[in-house]
């Protein structure tokens, strides 16, 4: 009984932790740029606010990479669990 109850916790806290990586990589996807000024006007601006979305995109893929990892550990630790069980 208490490996059933411990498969069952670890499965609920993997499907926590690939949520949130499916969170993040959406959000990476989604980094928009401002542009309130057209680019023959501020081309530096432009340039700046490009590396800065370029820098936000890369950081959320970043950690939704790591939460993806860890997602893959406790997938990987429920299923051992749950064949010992057996």
């Amino acid at each position: 009984m208490l490996h059933c109850i411990i498969v069952a916790t670890l499965s609920i806290v993997t499907a926590g932790v690939a949520g949130n990586a499916a969170r993040l990589w959406f959000q990476s996807s989604n980094v928009e740029i401002d542009c309130a000024a057209s680019i023959e006007d501020e081309p530096e601006r432009h340039i700046l606010n490009l590396q800065a979305l370029t820098a936000k995109s890369a950081n959320l893929n970043k950690q939704a990479a790591i939460w993806t990892g860890v997602s893959a550990i406790f997938g990987a630790v429920t299923s051992i669990i749950g064949a010992i069980s057996w």
